[in-house]
């Protein structure tokens, strides 16, 4: 006599949300000491795993992402931070964050002409 045993396993139980990015510009006040940083703030993404890339003018740059915390409906929220001169940033034009979540991308552009500037 054979027995059958059925085990499963359910990886998650939340379904996924991809992020909701909100991209900000340097202030005026940070502009005037000769830096300039951008943050890209991503809410409200389930799973927790997120990629985080910078175009600046279409050219990849290096930037820093922040630890991501989970919030209490399970969703998370992070921020990724790109740091330039304030001259790179009076010379360019557009700042790109893209997030890749769950193989898809999600773009935020800010166009330097769109922004108050000192």
């Amino acid at each position: 006599q054979s027995k059958i045993i059925f085990s499963f396993f359910l990886a998650s139980t939340g379904e996924v949300k991809p992020p909701t990015l909100s991209l900000f510009p340097p202030s005026t006040e940070e502009i005037s000491t000769g830096k300039a940083t951008f943050v890209c703030s991503m809410a409200g993404f389930y799973p927790r795993t997120v990629s985080v890339k910078w175009l600046v003018d279409g050219i990849e740059k290096t930037g820093e992402t922040s630890l991501l915390s989970q919030q209490n409906d399970n969703t998370y929220i992070g921020s990724s931070y790109l740091t330039m001169t304030a001259l790179e940033w009076k010379n360019q034009a557009n700042t790109v964050c893209k997030v890749t979540h769950q193989g898809k991308d999600i773009i935020q552009t800010l166009k330097r002409s769109e922004c108050m500037t000192s």
